[in-house]
């Protein structure tokens, strides 16, 4: 079933007179429970794309469909109780909020949506992403690892459909990286959502069953694997 889908879609701005032309002419298929990798290099154009694909920005021209939405259809207050809804966001360099314990970081969106929270739920997430024993701690408390496996666990408390991570692995190292995006499917696989990460390195993109390559803007591959 496709649960993201593009068509003509087209992204771009004004920068000091000048027009850039951030997405250009995409149209994707991604389907439901991918694995997908957004490549490329800085200033391909992936975060917008991503933003794109997830109603956080509107398109020049061209339509996003997200579970059969039409994004460009819908009033800004109506995208927001979508997104709530059906995406967990991990934003480049994502941060908890430090005078919040871990607990109280995760619960964010829940608030947020006015939505009550289901206790099972939370507590199969927690125990999948080794966070039980922290939860009362500061993020300054935390490892590396810990660290990210609660902004994970704040993006698919929710349980959404879909996460969509902007270079979620932008800032750590490669090994480190690894273990993280390995965690991460792992978790989506195991609660059978779809995943799209922008990234620039190579490895990660390895990782994928769906890779989409951009350049200058335009997608140059868009290929499925096994």
């Amino acid at each position: 079933m496709t649960i993201i889908q593009s068509k003509g879609l087209y992204k771009s701005y004004d920068n000091e007179h000048e027009r850039v032309d951030a997405v250009i002419d995409c149209n994707l298929q991604i389907e439901e429970g991918e694995c997908v990798i957004i490549y490329g290099d800085k200033d391909s154009g992936k975060t917008t794309l991503l933003n794109l694909l997830g109603g956080f920005e509107r398109p020049t021209s061209g339509m996003v469909y997200l579970n059969q939405h039409n994004l460009t259809a819908y009033s800004d207050d109506q995208l927001a109780v979508l997104r709530r809804k059906e995406i967990g966001y991990l934003f480049q360099k994502d941060s908890l909020i430090p005078e919040m314990t871990v607990y109280e970081n995760i619960l964010i969106p829940v608030a947020l949506a006015k939505s009550k929270l289901d206790k099972d739920y939370f507590d199969m997430l927690v125990y999948q992403l080794h966070l039980t024993g922290v939860l009362s701690c500061y993020p300054r408390q935390l490892t590396t690892n810990q660290f990210q496996c609660a902004t994970f666990a704040r993006a698919l408390i929710n349980n959404p459909s879909v996460i969509l991570a902007d270079e979620p692995t932008e800032h750590l190292y490669v090994n480190i990286a690894m273990d993280v995006i390995g965690l991460l499917k792992q978790m989506v696989r195991i609660l059978r959502k779809t995943l799209v990460i922008t990234s620039q390195d190579s490895e990660i993109s390895e990782m994928a069953n769906h890779i989409i390559r951009l350049q200058n803007g335009y997608v140059v591959e868009d290929n499925r694997i096994g």
